[in-house]
């Protein structure tokens, strides 16, 4: 895994204490790019993606709207010539979300998932998986500089 530069000392002083999982790492990678690259652009990370919350809780972020099941876990506002705003289903460099045939896994929350990818395409967005560090910032790089 490739760290870019600027970000290492963040990173590994933070996820030692709070990250759980190597999703987590990899949302933390891409939003600390994003603030030192796109500093002025405005975005939206969903994370409590796998948080376990009490009951009580689960029932008001219900009540109140919360994204739901399917949600990307990155929101990036900013209308390149080509789209209204980018949307990234952030994925472990070790858990692709596809078979080695290009299909979708068999996995209930995948579908989900790709379901609310392929909504946001259909509305303008370009939104799509990307599974580790590099490919999010490849992809991240490519939509700013519309090359997608």
């Amino acid at each position: 895994m490739r760290i870019h530069k600027g970000l290492g000392e963040t990173i590994r002083s933070t996820y030692s204490i709070v990250m759980k999982n190597s999703e987590d790492i990899v949302q933390l990678a891409v939003v600390n790019y994003l603030r030192l690259k796109y500093p002025k652009v405005r975005f939206m990370a969903n994370y409590l993606s796998g948080a376990k919350l009490p009951i009580y809780l689960a029932k008001k972020a219900k009540i109140l709207g919360q994204a739901g099941q399917g949600t990307p876990d990155l929101f990036i506002f900013f209308n390149n010539t080509k789209y209204s705003f980018l949307a990234i289903e952030l994925k472990a460099s070790d858990k692709t979300p596809f078979k080695k045939d290009g299909m979708l896994k068999s996995d209930e929350h995948l579908t989900k998932q790709y379901d609310y990818i392929c909504y946001l395409n259909t509305i303008g967005a370009y939104a799509c998986f990307c599974v580790g560090i590099d490919e999010a910032i490849s992809t991240i790089d490519r939509y700013m500089s519309n090359e997608l």
